[in-house]
């Protein structure tokens, strides 16, 4: 998810909840990275959820 906090924009995982170590000053700086940095974007249960890259890497491992 990407959250405002105080004015300030965080990228935080929606699986282990660690946030991105990169603060952004606008809702689109936060996408731009996301995309940049192997961050997914994905529906669960109706909702949409951001994955970082090592929880992502985890979900395919156990595909396999």
């Amino acid at each position: 998810m990407i959250s405002k906090i105080k004015g300030k924009y965080y990228l935080i995982c929606d699986i282990c909840g660690e946030a991105a170590e990169e603060v952004f000053s606008t809702f689109d700086e936060a996408v731009d990275f996301k995309v940049d940095s192997g961050w997914i974007s994905q529906r669960h249960r109706g909702c949409w959820e951001d994955v970082c890259p090592d929880c992502y890497s985890v979900k395919e491992e156990r595909r396999r």
